[in-house]
């Protein structure tokens, strides 16, 4: 099924258009109904940037501003190289991490990741690096080290990560950093980091703190050599903003070069954002889950007193778009690889039958798109109907009162009224956790952990929001076709490429709780949750005074994306047509 994976190192070919071939890669995929009005600003120094995929390579199939997929990244990455060529300016490409864990196409595949892994390799790019996604579980590190390191080589970059090798040795998970030289004669020196990650199956992964790694001597010899390059690229699955790791970066080659251009790369954060370090030094984030393809663009020439003139983009990822920056009309928007890039996730979809129908959903459910609680919430629409599907089958305590805590981290996306597939379930919560319980807490104990669990200042849920991303309510009615993002960030609110009425995002709490078989003369409580939060759970306890008279046991039942066809019923044609 994947015959034509084999031919991703053809990436960097010229784009050999077919002619009046619809560029609409994914047989579900909707029409776009936005027009970009935003170009892109070319410099002599240009990075197209993507972050944190998740495994949604097929693209956003029920969100018309996000269906293109990665055929059509592929194709447009050519169109880029292309007219950089052309015009003798310098393109790079790069990518910041979070592979898995959000997209059936990587999660529901045995192992998980195998089709989505090889499909991105389909990208051209220059520089690659790992996200904490690829460290939680070991085989899965181990696997995206095998088939996408592999794949890139040296421009597989992970200065910060160390895995055990078979030989019992810790060895750098890629290259610590990478020298080359672009086409136009540049010389870049490329490094790639992870936040202060400590989440890590640290029997097969180390990760070293940003300010311990760069006190090694392999990065003080490269800053020793920092005079010999025109430019820096720091690619990072670390937040541009209010995170230390780019920061402690930026000083320390500061202060081996006063001037040196350095541009930054980051993620994990999940949001569009620039953010300006000084006049020769900014950093880029282009969001999510394949909503967002970031530009960035500066004249390296223009180092000196007034320094750099930065621009930046984010492009909704739709095919209307990619074909406006690409300079070609939409029919002619299509090549030959990405049609094979296109052709392999049909077939990986159709083979995990992705499409398979589950349940009909009768309205759309939103995570940060609507204030919780409300009917509009998946929160709530878990607090009050999910969680209490939930039947033990490790223990007989069905009957027991209980309350069952859920982060919010756990539930990833929104919940789209139409068909419930196999594929929806694998959007909304990715993640292979066990249920886990703590047999006969007191109830004035139990009462209290979820108030100090919300009470945290980490938030435990993995998807987060900035307000830099939360927009005024006020829009241009007039020239804006549909809602979606409105970015403000250093340089300003005009960065993404469409023009948008704004989504308004809410915030929400670490967690969430429902409760079962509880009356008004209960006692005692049977305490639920999944095994990741047993150290949030086991903190909680520990502050309420109460840590060491209780022990977490396995409880079973089904997951979370199984309860959900449970409470909606079968799909039928008359509910979902």
């Amino acid at each position: 099924m994947l015959k034509h994976l084999l031919l991703a190192s053809l990436a960097t070919a010229a784009v050999i258009p077919i002619g009046g071939e619809h560029a609409f890669r994914q047989p579900n995929s909707k029409e776009p109904v936005t027009q970009p009005t935003r170009p892109l600003v070319w410099g002599d120094f240009n990075v197209l940037h993507t972050t944190d995929t998740h495994g949604w390579l097929a693209g956003h199939l029920l969100e018309a501003n996000f269906g293109a997929d990665w055929g059509d990244f592929v194709t447009f990455g050519q169109f880029l190289r292309q007219k950089a060529r052309k015009e003798h300016r310098d393109l790079i490409v790069v990518d910041t991490g979070d592979r898995h864990d959000g997209n059936g196409l990587a999660d529901a595949s045995d192992p998980t990741g195998v089709y989505a892994e090889r499909i991105f390799n389909y990208g051209d790019y220059d520089l690659v690096t790992i996200g904490n996604h690829e460290l939680y579980r070991g085989h899965i590190g181990l696997q995206d080290r095998k088939i996408v390191g592999k794949h890139f080589g040296e421009r597989y970059v992970v200065s910060n990560v160390e895995v055990l090798d078979p030989t019992n040795e810790w060895v750098s998970m890629g290259h610590k950093y990478r020298n080359f030289t672009t086409e136009g004669g540049r010389r870049v020196l490329g490094l790639g980091f992870l936040f202060d990650f400590d989440g890590n199956d640290k029997i097969v992964f180390k990760v070293t703190p940003v300010a311990s790694e760069i006190q090694k001597q392999w990065f003080q010899d490269v800053l020793q050599t920092i005079e010999y390059y025109d430019a820096v690229v720091i690619i990072g699955h670390i937040p541009v903003r209010d995170s230390p790791e780019f920061p402690i970066l930026f000083d320390a080659i500061r202060k081996a070069h006063p001037t040196i251009p350095i541009l930054m790369f980051g993620g994990h954060s999940h949001i569009r954002d620039f953010r300006v370090y000084d006049k020769n030094a900014a950093a880029l984030e282009a969001g999510r889950y394949c909503e967002t393809i970031g530009w960035a663009s500066a004249d390296l020439e223009d180092v000196g007193d007034d320094g750099l003139s930065f621009s930046r983009s984010y492009i909704d990822f739709n095919t209307n778009s990619l074909a406006f920056h690409a300079g070609v009309p939409h029919d002619k928007f299509t090549s030959h690889l990405g049609r094979q890039a296109s052709s392999d996730i049909t077939g990986a979809r159709a083979s995990l039958n992705l499409d398979q129908r589950l349940a009909c959903i009768p309205q759309t459910y939103y995570t940060d798109r609507a204030p919780f609680p409300s009917s509009k919430s998946i929160y709530t629409l878990f607090e009050d109907h999910i969680l209490n599907l939930l039947e033990p089958s490790l223990v007989d305590r069905s009957n027991v009162p209980r309350y069952t805590l859920l982060n919010t981290g756990a539930v990833r996306f929104d919940m789209f009224k139409g068909h419930y597939t196999k594929d929806s379930g694998y959007i909304v919560s990715p993640f292979a956790n066990k249920w886990v319980y703590i047999k006969r807490v007191p109830k004035h104990v139990a009462d209290g952990i979820l108030p100090v669990i919300n009470q945290e200042d980490k938030v435990v849920a993995s998807h987060t929001r900035m307000l830099s991303q939360v927009a005024s309510e006020e829009a241009h009615a007039e020239s804006v076709h549909s809602k979606g993002y409105h970015t403000f960030d250093d340089l300003g609110d005009e960065g993404d490429d469409t023009k948008h009425i704004p989504w308004k995002f809410y915030p929400l709490p670490n967690a969430i709780q429902a409760k079962r078989n509880v009356t008004d003369t209960t006692t005692h409580v049977d305490l639920v949750f999944h095994d990741f939060m047993a150290p949030f759970v086991a903190k909680a306890l520990k502050k309420l005074g109460h840590q060491q008279a209780f022990k977490v046991k396995p409880y079973g039942g089904k997951h979370i994306i199984e309860l959900i066809p449970m409470h909606f019923g079968s799909p039928s044609s008359e509910q979902c047509p």
